[in-house]
């Protein structure tokens, strides 16, 4: 269960009720519990987001009273106008607050939230004060491409070590193998983007080196008509960018060519 908050006393409090029905997503429950308790702030808000998550149309309201959960509050209500930059600064605000309550539904929120303003320190963040409270591995996914998102190749291959069998899907062999190749294990990546409908061709350095130096001398005028580029002219393009040491045009190209592969 997740970390109590301080004002939050004994089990009887219909706070500490109302918080472990959220936890479970028994959200009408919560609605009912505020209703009966409407001289709380913290069930007020709590109810404001269970009819959130819920869809109920809640209109323009103010949230009554200010408590632990008035950062994520006016978080659920900046994401409900799309205004995604605002409610991630709200987010942040919440998560300082070492007895901010933590449950699926906010990291959810948070992550999607984060992900759209790319945030992605803030987002493994989150993601981090969830998994010391549960055991499962709901967020595992955008856990593997935060990390890839922010260069990190070899923790995302360490995740892949951990977790080989929950992950599988195209997308997440698309991370791993394009992880390989930035950390130079071209083979490792070949076999692993193999795995993705259609191929991308990793030659060696060794073999291609020769082969893609006239390329590279090339590159501007593959850029001249880089919408343009046959799937062919895309994997030169890339291998042209990795040779000569434009490691972020590479992995670019690749990400759009695998795209086109899938």
């Amino acid at each position: 269960m997740a970390q109590s908050a301080s004002y939050i006393k004994s089990k009887e409090n219909p706070e500490t009720i109302g918080w472990e029905l959220f936890e479970v997503g028994s959200h009408e429950e919560v609605i009912r519990l505020a209703s009966e308790n409407s001289n709380s702030p913290f069930l007020s808000q709590l109810a404001l987001l269970a009819k959130i998550e819920e869809d109920i149309k809640i209109g323009e309201i103010s949230p009554k009273g200010i408590t632990h959960l008035s950062p994520i509050v006016e978080a659920y209500l900046n994401v409900q106008k799309k205004k995604f930059k605002d409610a991630s600064n709200h987010l942040d605000l919440y998560f300082k607050n070492s007895n901010a309550l933590v449950c699926f539904q906010f990291i959810k929120l948070s992550v999607s939230t984060y992900f759209k303003v790319e945030k992605y320190k803030e987002a493994l963040h989150s993601i981090s004060l969830y998994k010391k409270k549960h055991k499962d591995k709901a967020f595992l996914s955008e856990e593997i491409q935060a990390l890839y998102e922010l260069k990190e190749y070899q923790e995302v291959i360490s995740e892949f070590q951990k977790n080989s069998s929950d992950l599988n899907s195209p997308l997440l062999l698309k991370i791993l193998g394009m992880s390989l190749l930035f950390l130079g294990k071209h083979k490792e990546a070949e076999k692993i983007l193999g795995n993705i409908p259609g191929r991308l061709n990793l030659p060696s350095f060794e073999e291609k080196r020769k082969e893609y130096e006239s390329i590279i001398k090339d590159i501007h005028k593959y850029e001249m008509k880089s919408q343009s580029l046959s799937k062919k002219e895309l994997e030169d393009l890339g291998f042209a960018y990795l040779f000569n040491g434009n490691y972020a045009e590479a992995e670019k190209t690749f990400v759009r060519l695998t795209d086109l592969l899938k």
